[in-house]
């Protein structure tokens, strides 16, 4: 649980200057909303949207091969789960491979923020780093994020156990 609640972070922090969806097109309102306030909030100028735009285009396309090959992998994941006797050194090479493509994701989130430090100032690199525009954090009027989800123990469960 633990590590795919660190997964799903990495994942998400990996399309952080995406938008939302893989097949988003970068004049979609779904991408309009999160990258006009980092537009906002960043001060860019017209050149620097320009240029980040096409950075998110084009890491949005490689992502989705990456994600399309992850899917691929948890539906043999599921196959092998479903056999009757499931292997566990095939659901090893199965987390293996799906190790391997987090891993480009994180190295391709780096490099999408090694590129973006070539078109940002110093200082709006550090505040996109720093994630000062970013959504509301847990527990900050996120809906998933609520008392009584449903999801994991309630506030202060843990400390009884």
């Amino acid at each position: 649980m633990k590590n795919t609640t660190i997964m799903m972070g990495i994942i998400a922090g990996a399309f952080m200057l995406s938008p939302p969806t893989a097949s988003a097109q970068p004049d979609d309102t779904m991408m309009q909303k999160p990258f006009q306030k980092m537009i906002n909030d960043l001060k860019l100028t017209p050149d620097q949207q320009t240029k980040l735009r096409a950075q998110h285009k084009k890491m949005r396309e490689e992502g989705k091969l990456i994600f399309e090959q992850m899917k691929k992998i948890r539906d043999k994941v599921r196959s092998e789960l479903l056999k009757e006797k499931p292997t566990k050194a095939a659901l090893d090479d199965y987390a293996t491979q799906l190790a391997e493509l987090h891993k480009q994701l994180i190295q391709k989130r780096h490099e999408h923020l090694l590129q973006a430090k070539t078109i940002l100032t110093p200082e709006q690199f550090s505040k996109l780093v720093n994630h000062e525009w970013k959504r509301p954090g847990p527990g900050e009027d996120r809906p998933h994020k609520r008392k009584g989800s449903g999801h994991g123990p309630e506030t202060g469960e843990m400390d009884e156990m």
